[in-house]
């Protein structure tokens, strides 16, 4: 359906791109029980779905990050999704708390200076219009320092934190193995 139809757009539009989704497993809280990071693809409009477990029920958190990524660091109980391009910044903080996925911040740069000789640079931060010393503020406060002093997000394990992008192939034989990892 609909996943089928996203995955085709992407593999014709971003070549290189993995279309086939993964998983990691990780410890995001202290319960000793892990999430899991489910990427649908690496391309670009490819995003992310957070699996937990709580109170006997399997629960799903969908459409986080973007590129099929989220960034965590094991049991500091929060990930930040992050997206970068045609000139936004856009950041979202979230914690696990009783089976939810509490959204602790969101916020935006748009800076249209890149492609615009009289552009403008545009902050929001909880969905609301700020100033820029308003949104650095709230930068400062909401995301965590282990996301906020990485050199590269991108890099694979930056300052202790990685990024959830699935390495693990996410295909009927991986699920039949109870979801342990297989060779390639």
């Amino acid at each position: 359906g609909e996943v089928q139809k996203l995955q085709e757009a992407n593999a014709s539009e971003e070549e290189g791109f993995s279309i086939e989704p993964h998983f990691d497993l990780f410890y995001m809280d202290d319960d000793n029980v892990p999430e899991m990071i489910v990427t649908d693809s690496d391309a670009h409009a490819g995003t992310a779905t957070l699996v937990t477990w709580s109170d006997g029920m399997l629960i799903a958190f969908p459409e986080l990050g973007s590129n099929g990524m989220v960034f965590y660091n094991e049991k500091c109980n929060q990930i930040v999704g992050y997206y970068v391009g045609s000139g936004t910044d856009a950041y979202y903080v979230y914690h696990l708390q009783d089976g939810n996925l509490i959204t602790d911040w969101s916020g935006t740069k748009r800076d249209s200076t890149w492609i615009l000789e009289n552009g403008t640079i545009e902050y929001t931060s909880f969905g609301v219009s700020v100033d820029q010393t308003a949104f650095e503020s709230h930068y400062d406060r909401f995301v965590p320092d282990w996301f906020s002093e990485m050199q590269d997000p991108f890099d694979e394990q930056a300052n202790g934190a990685y990024f959830g992008l699935g390495t693990t192939p996410l295909r009927p034989e991986t699920i039949e193995q109870g979801l342990s990892p297989q060779s390639e």
